[in-house]
């Protein structure tokens, strides 16, 4: 089920950050505003760095990986949606440290449990169809969010991101 997650939420990530600095321009109202690009880049990165730290801690709060798995996506569901509704440059910046905090915690979780589920033997072959499907979810579901952003605008294709990752839940 894990890997079928990743048909749901592999396009959705990429999109999500990609979109973010012309989404960012647009809220704080300077098309010409390029710092913005770089802020992002590097509020996503030092999110995902302190989500990374922060996994550890996270998991202890669970007794199951697949329960702290469903949390931090049900979060990240949430943040996703509220960057989509939210209309205030500072508070979607905020969201966003959320949104990548919850990404990064995540991902050492899911690799423990998956590594942990698999014999040593098949790791690789298994990993790799892991892999498959996160970039399958990208093929379709990149698409998907870059037309309801040329028909509704950025807001809305970030709700509609949160209900594709919705469905991974």
């Amino acid at each position: 089920w894990l890997m079928v997650e990743n048909l749901f939420t592999g396009g959705v990530g990429i999109y999500a950050f990609y979109a973010l600095q012309p989404y960012l321009l647009e809220l704080y109202g300077d098309p010409r505003a390029y710092q913005i690009a770089g802020l992002v880049a590097a509020i996503v990165a030092g999110s995902q760095i302190i989500g990374g730290v922060a996994a550890p801690w996270i998991r202890r709060l669970f007794r199951r990986r697949t329960s702290a798995l469903i949390t931090i996506a049900a979060v990240g569901v949430i943040a996703l949606g509220l960057i989509g509704i939210v209309q205030s440059f500072w508070g979607v910046i905020g969201l966003i440290v959320v949104w990548a905090m919850t990404f990064a915690a995540s991902m050492p979780i899911r690799q423990t449990y998956l590594n942990g589920l698999i014999p040593s033997r098949q790791r690789a072959t298994i990993l790799s169809f892991d892999s498959l499907m996160d970039s399958s979810g990208g093929v379709w579901a990149q698409p998907v969010l870059g037309r309801a952003a040329d028909v509704w605008g950025y807001g809305p294709s970030y709700i509609v991101g949160a209900g594709i990752s919705a469905l991974a839940l």
